[in-house]
């Protein structure tokens, strides 16, 4: 397969990341001293969670000092970082985690994931499957709704106080506010998953499309598995 299909394969939008999930407090390398300035490109989106609910921290401030650890972390795609880094820290660690992504959409899952960290089944649905069942689409419009009324500060109090989206552009809480309200109420007509994959596989693969199944077992077997 050409370069050029195995690019289109992955697609423009980042909904898995491509390693695997890191602790990033001992991944290696000295805390640093010195301040460290991040400078946001206007056409990215930057998200702040924190370990703690309160006292937010600026950009500016250093890496680590007396028990903050900031972390930036851009185009991870989906917050399996942030999940195995906060189930390692330590109880008198303060941990701030600065999320960029060049994709909204990537924003609003990865706050979807996060919302939905302690319902495990759920979780896994929503992260791996393109069909979903019934009660998980119910409790999906739910937090939908929940991180809708966050987002657009619209509710008498902080729907989770560890998520900070005030660094977000006006324009890209109503975007995200358009995306968390369409999953709560999807726009006519609904779509055929089945018939969006099977159009997806056949431009993806072309002419090899009627011999997929063997193209999938390929790719796992030599790809994904480790040798």
């Amino acid at each position: 397969m050409c370069a050029g299909r195995t690019m289109e394969g992955a697609g423009c939008v980042t909904w898995w990341g491509f390693s695997p999930a890191l602790d990033l407090l001992s991944s290696g390398g000295s805390p640093t001293s010195q301040p460290v300035r991040v400078t946001v490109p206007s056409q990215v989106s930057l998200v702040t969670l924190s370990a703690a609910p309160f006292g937010l921290v600026s950009p500016s401030c250093p890496a680590r000092q007396e028990g903050d650890v900031n972390v930036l972390l851009i185009g991870s795609g989906d917050p399996r970082h942030i999940l195995k880094t906060v189930a390692h820290l330590g109880d008198t660690d303060t941990l701030h985690i600065w999320v960029i992504e060049n994709s909204l959409e990537v924003v609003a899952r990865q706050l979807l994931l996060l919302y939905l960290t302690l319902k495990t089944e759920t979780f896994l649905e929503l992260f791996g499957n393109s069909k979903i069942r019934s009660q998980t689409e119910q409790t999906l419009r739910c937090v939908a709704s929940q991180l809708s009324l966050s987002v657009t500060d619209t509710l008498t109090g902080p729907t989770n106080p560890c998520l900070d989206t005030t660094h977000l552009r006006f324009k890209d809480r109503d975007e995200l506010d358009r995306i968390f309200k369409q999953w709560v109420r999807p726009p006519p007509p609904p779509l055929s998953m089945s018939k969006v994959w099977d159009n997806r596989v056949r431009q993806h693969l072309g002419t090899r499309y009627d011999s997929r199944l063997g193209c999938f077992d390929w790719d796992l077997n030599m790809q994904l598995h480790q040798k």
